[in-house]
């Protein structure tokens, strides 16, 4: 896989989120001669991310389609594992179904700068273990959540790797 152009597909929510933003942007100038994809409807987005030419936003009806073609679906989202209410985890089982859809398409599942909830119901906690089951890689961002991930049985590659959006001010001072 070295030396091929590998499809990306960035999943996160992108629409004026600043961690999900900057690590977006961060990926794109770091990986200049990937392609990364992008579906979305929404105007704001096309706009904030414009001047990428390795970035393809592209209409959110040709998605399922596409992922079968993708060799990673990378998942940018800090609270991608919360479930407070019995709602969040009915939605969390619906996108467990497409994640092993695109699992079953031999696409690798990232999940980068996630973090978990500090109280899970027993029933939500199995069901954010099934998903990061199906993952290839997940690096969270804090020690609470990679102790969890310590815990649970069958979970290899994971990683901790501190917020990106606060370890930046090492590189960019910000002046009073």
């Amino acid at each position: 896989m070295r030396n091929k152009n590998i499809k990306i597909v960035i999943s996160g929510y992108l629409d004026n989120n600043i961690g999900d933003g900057l690590m977006t942007k961060l990926l794109l100038k770091n990986f200049p001669k990937q392609q990364f994809y992008h579906y979305t409807n929404k105007t704001i987005i096309k706009n904030t991310f414009k001047g990428f030419e390795n970035l393809k936003i592209c209409d959110l009806s040709s998605e399922k389609e596409d992922l079968k073609e993708m060799d990673i679906y990378l998942r940018i989202d800090g609270s991608i594992f919360q479930i407070q209410s019995i709602m969040q985890n009915i939605r969390r089982r619906i996108n467990l179904c497409k994640l092993r859809g695109i699992k079953r398409s031999k696409t690798h599942i990232v999940v980068l700068g996630s973090n978990f909830d500090s109280k899970y119901k027993r029933s939500a906690l199995k069901t954010v273990q099934k998903e990061i089951k199906l993952n290839s890689l997940t690096v969270v961002r804090d020690e609470h959540s990679y102790e969890m991930l310590k815990g649970f049985k069958r979970i290899k590659n994971y990683h901790l790797a501190y917020d990106i959006a606060y370890n930046l001010s090492e590189f960019y001072p910000i002046k009073d």
